[in-house]
């Protein structure tokens, strides 16, 4: 099954944001999405849901880069199966 996750970010510094979704079980990230943008800017991406129904999928937010220095913000945070209306 096809999910789209979309959300609004921005990020200031050189550390840039970025989204992704990790299937846990296996270690696999299934999507990954940086952002630069310092305005709010929203993004979408869709990925595929593990094959396994009991794998654990779990969304993460943080920098693209920790070692440098910023930070990144995210709001409405949308998770669903792609095709599907809001």
């Amino acid at each position: 099954r096809s999910y789209t996750l979309s959300f609004a970010g921005k990020a200031s510094g050189a550390a840039g944001g970025r989204i992704w979704v990790r299937n846990e079980t296996t270690g696999a990230v299934l999507a990954s999405v940086p952002f630069t943008s310092v305005g709010w800017a929203t993004t979408s991406v869709d990925f595929s849901a593990p094959a396994n129904g009991t794998d654990m999928t779990r969304v993460y937010i943080g920098n693209a880069d920790p070692s440098k220095s910023g930070s990144a913000h995210v709001d409405a945070v949308k998770l669903r199966v792609t095709g599907d209306r809001w």
